[in-house]
């Protein structure tokens, strides 16, 4: 719940992949060599495609909420990247979210269009660009901005509380890295750990995160997940 924009080409599939799933219609238009293709992987199907380094991306209308409580949630699949390339998962005149070196990611939000006023880092050692799929996350509760890689937090920052926060179009962007994206989602809320753990064990999952009682080191339920995960 909360979606501003959910664009899953594993659930609503190759032809209608532009299609805004969170229902407010932001639907999204491919620029360059930009596609949608069947690709699998993480539980996924299709995927939006990216075969070079030039400008490819998929633009969205108005998504970014105009507030400091926010997220922001993507599958990407790195083949390759250069040094000190930069992909831009996710990105507006006011909000990025990028992998860039070796693959790390950096969100970036800014006072004005420049300079940057805060940089968050998801340091990824190895890299994830990789040739696999990986799930990353912004969530923004109004006091910090919190950085996921695969489930797992990896950054906390305080918010500068003078950012600007202007809600405006943004891209979903493909460029400098060949490879795939799906399953893209911002939200007009701050996420929980448990609901970007769930966001986090396949692309395009439906429903809500198993509740349970709180206070497990451990929990395997196959009759529940279906896997050996630790729910």
């Amino acid at each position: 719940g909360g979606e501003t924009l959910w664009l899953s080409p594993s659930i609503s599939g190759v032809n209608q992949a532009t299609s805004d799933l969170s229902g407010n219609g932001n639907n999204g238009t491919l620029t360059g060599s930009c596609s949608a293709v069947t690709q699998s992987g993480k539980g996924g199907t299709a995927a939006f495609s990216s075969a070079s380094y030039t400008a490819d991306f998929v633009s969205v209308p108005n998504v970014l909420p105009a507030t400091t409580v926010r997220s922001v949630s993507c599958w990407v699949y790195g083949n390759t990247i250069g040094a000190f390339q930069t992909n831009k998962l996710f990105a507006s005149s006011l909000f990025q979210m990028k992998t860039q070196g070796f693959g790390e990611v950096v969100t970036v939000q800014t006072l004005q269009a420049s300079p940057w006023s805060q940089t968050y880092m998801m340091n990824s050692n190895p890299s994830s660009v990789n040739g696999e799929w990986h799930h990353y996350c912004l969530v923004q509760d109004g006091t910090d901005a919190k950085a996921y890689l695969d489930g797992s937090l990896v950054s906390t920052t305080t918010l500068d509380p003078n950012v600007d926060v202007t809600g405006d179009s943004a891209t979903i962007e493909l460029n400098k890295i060949a490879g795939y994206g799906d399953d893209y989602r911002t939200f007009s809320r701050a996420l929980t750990a448990q609901e970007v753990a769930h966001l986090a064990t396949s692309r395009g999952i439906q429903g809500s995160p198993q509740t349970g009682l709180g206070d497990e080191e451990l929990w395997i339920a196959p009759s529940l997940s279906k896997t050996w995960g630790d729910l």
